[in-house]
């Protein structure tokens, strides 16, 4: 006769915050973790979440900086780096080159509307002296 099978063992418990020791700075939730796993650079880089590893705080999943930022990523974050301060030098540039051509375009509306004044003014001191009559009567 077959002995029954033992009863398969319980469904693993879900993962609790273990409590810290009062001499240790707790850490937010939000502050520990991303989604995927591992620490944003602006939560590595917060004086909150730095402050607190300073004082020996035990993060969860907590690793070297180095580790975390690999050099391809230290490397993407400065080619992105240098992405941005690009994008912004052109930006600069095409302002300064707008701002430059509306400069030009009002300075030429002052000079022809200076124009226009003259050539009028030229004209009503040459009708005054009769030189030139109403228009149409030639």
């Amino acid at each position: 006769m077959l002995a029954p099978l033992p009863a398969p063992p319980p469904p693993p418990l879900p993962p609790q915050d273990v409590p810290l020791p009062s001499t240790w700075p707790v850490v937010p939730v939000e502050k520990r973790r991303v989604d995927n796993g591992t620490f944003s650079i602006d939560q590595l880089m917060s004086p909150k979440t730095t402050e607190s590893r300073r004082n020996g705080a035990k993060v969860e999943g907590s690793r070297p900086l180095e580790k975390l930022l690999g050099v391809s990523d230290r490397q993407k974050r400065v080619e992105n780096l240098e992405k941005i301060v690009d994008r912004l030098r052109w930006t600069r540039l095409e302002q300064e080159a707008t701002m430059k051509s509306m400069k030009e375009e009002a300075a030429r509306e002052n000079r022809n509307a200076r124009e226009r004044e003259r050539r009028a003014k030229a004209r009503a001191t040459r009708k005054q002296k009769g030189l030139i009559g109403p228009k149409g009567q030639h």
